[in-house]
């Protein structure tokens, strides 16, 4: 159920993920003759396989093997650290291991009793390549002369490229989840507008006394915004701090399972705009009531009403 990886010791050399990081073994080393694997964390621990022990690759899909390689067994020689990408999930062998395997496979079947020796072992062909510049600006004319090289039936792949397309096809889930989030806010202004205006008939004696200890009209206009923005405050600190517990609990989790990884970073800029606009609006929400007490006057607040 997992991919056998045919590559070099250039691959732990070169091979960079999440901001550089190169990979590095968890136990024992990396190959060095035929036959031996290097596994990724995914593999040994859901496996239970150690260094040491005996696998043989097979030709399948996901977890079924339709054939296998049972005449050249391999040796775990070392278990890379989690990485949180797809190599925990793959086995790494050498590109000579690949060709070693399939001698006498060439009609599809194996052959017995056929063994390889070194001028069978050249490697001749790969699938793929993992290539980095050190001048980020000629990207696309790299890129450009790959794909019309007329020497071999090249493509070149620019994952960033490519994951920018995958973001801009998914998009409608992301306005989706804007849409509900804006009908989210909506809702909340319109309940912070309903308790308020409540409050306001069961605060009118409190409101009277206030006016009759010398508060103006102008104090309880204050009063009732500063209480709308407060409330509005609290709502929206709960909502940060949320955000990030959300953040840390989930973390672990989807590095583990689906290789996301979630950065741990402050409020950005747009963010923190919204959070500005969110307080204007409630600003605005508030001075209904607000309004209301202001022309609330001591006889009215004083005054049963049946």
């Amino acid at each position: 159920g997992y991919r056998v990886v045919g590559t070099n010791l250039d691959y732990f050399k070169y091979y960079k993920f999440r901001g550089g990081q190169t990979l590095s073994l968890a136990t024992g080393r990396t190959f060095q003759g035929l036959y031996e694997v290097v596994i990724g964390s995914d593999v040994a621990s859901k496996l239970k396989y150690q260094v040491g022990d005996k696998i043989i690759l097979s030709h399948g899909s996901d977890d079924v093997s339709f054939q296998e390689h049972a005449e050249t067994p391999f040796t775990i020689v070392g278990i890379i650290q989690r990485t949180h990408t797809p190599v925990d999930q793959s086995l790494h062998v050498s590109l000579e291991s690949i060709e070693a395997i399939h001698i006498g496979w060439e009609s599809g079947a194996p052959t017995t009793g056929q063994k390889p020796n070194d001028s069978q072992l050249k490697v001749t062909q790969i699938t793929a390549l993992l290539m980095g510049l050190k001048a980020r600006t000629a990207v696309f004319n790299i890129k450009r002369d790959i794909d019309n090289s007329e020497d071999e039936p090249l493509t070149a792949v620019l994952p960033g490229v490519v994951f920018t397309e995958l973001w801009k096809n998914l998009s409608f889930i992301e306005n989706i989840l804007k849409i509900l989030s804006l009908m989210v806010f909506v809702s909340s202004l319109i309940s912070l507008l309903l308790v308020l205006l409540s409050s306001l008939n069961e605060r009118r004696r409190e409101l009277a006394i206030l006016r009759s200890l010398g508060a103006g009209a102008k104090t309880l206009f204050l009063l009732l915004l500063t209480e709308s923005l407060l409330l509005t405050i609290l709502g929206l600190l709960a909502g940060v701090l949320l955000h990030f517990l959300a953040i840390l609990a989930l973390k672990p989790v989807l590095e583990a399972h689906f290789g996301l990884v979630l950065n741990f970073e402050l409020l950005s800029l747009a963010e923190l705009k919204l959070i500005g606009f969110m307080l204007t609006i409630a600003i605005f929400v508030g001075l209904w009531p607000s309004i209301t007490a202001y022309r609330k006057t001591v006889s009215d607040g004083l005054t049963p009403q049946v």
